[in-house]
């Protein structure tokens, strides 16, 4: 099984994220079957995983319906994605890409 390499990315919008990926060459937009362009990684030794919203506690908390004392949450602006690779991604890829640093203690997702 091969080791994947993660890399958590957070820009300010998904138009700035997507374009990111794209200049470092690791997405592409190609035309389906059906004529609509979709944008796929650029090869087999990458994945992108976006993730529809991160959160973080607030430091507060809240009591849920069974009574339980949980932390409040509020959603981490911007768009957040994770790019799973087979080779770490070189410095020159990196340098155009809005990597998460420092890297979260908690992160959302975590390849297996």
């Amino acid at each position: 099984m091969p080791e994947w390499h993660t890399t958590r990315l957070r820009a300010t919008d998904d138009a700035a994220l997507w374009a990111s990926l794209r200049a470092a060459g690791l997405v592409r937009d190609v035309v389906n079957a059906l004529g609509v362009t979709v944008t796929v990684a650029a090869n087999d030794s990458v994945r992108i995983d976006p993730i529809p919203v991160v959160t973080r506690e607030t430091g507060e908390t809240t009591t849920d319906a069974d009574g339980n004392t949980v932390p409040v949450t509020e959603p981490v602006p911007g768009a957040h994605c994770n790019v799973y690779s087979l080779e770490p991604l070189s410095d020159a890829v990196l340098a155009v890409l809005p990597v998460v640093n420092p890297e979260p203690t908690t992160p959302v997702r975590i390849a297996a």
